[in-house]
């Protein structure tokens, strides 16, 4: 069994959020002779929407910390979005990787993706960077509260 907790609160122009995973620590076992257990690890992350002189723009910095209490890393982010739909944008793991990234969104929630990440570290000997793509699908599922229906339950 494995536990984690998190907070998130989203406003119209910001949100934040605080997890932590690992909170009971599990063990796992490899073998009769060899266990170890999963680590805490702790975040926070938030983010702020700007709107720029033209309404179509929009910046969005934002930033995720990690930590295990043993060690730390951040990144910072900045996207420009244009009309909601299409964005790019860098972001920055503190010593360790640069990023570029850019997205779209297709119609009606999907997106696609794509990013690459440089490695700035020590372990950019072994592989200069990764590619990402990803594809995504968003369901709205707010309901309109306005909306009146008839039924012989509710009168």
């Amino acid at each position: 069994f494995d536990a984690g907790i998190g907070l998130y609160l989203k406003g119209i122009n910001y949100y934040a959020g605080a997890s932590v995973t690992h909170v009971n620590q599990a063990s796992v076992m490899f073998s009769d002779l060899a266990s170890t257990y999963l680590a805490r690890h702790y975040y926070l992350m938030g983010g702020y929407n700007i709107k720029l002189r033209d309404p179509l723009f929009e910046l969005r910095p934002s930033f995720l910390f990690k930590s295990d209490m043993a060690s730390w890393q951040i990144d910072l982010n900045a996207n420009l979005v244009y009309n909601d739909r299409l964005w790019g944008g860098l972001s920055y793991r503190l010593e360790d990787a640069v990023s570029l990234l850019f997205g779209l969104e297709l119609f009606n929630g999907l997106r696609a993706g794509y990013s690459f990440d440089l490695v700035t570290s020590a372990l950019g000997r072994y592989g200069y960077g990764s590619h990402e793509v990803f594809i995504s699908y968003s369901v709205d599922v707010e309901k309109n509260r306005s909306r009146k229906y008839k039924s012989v339950r509710f009168l």
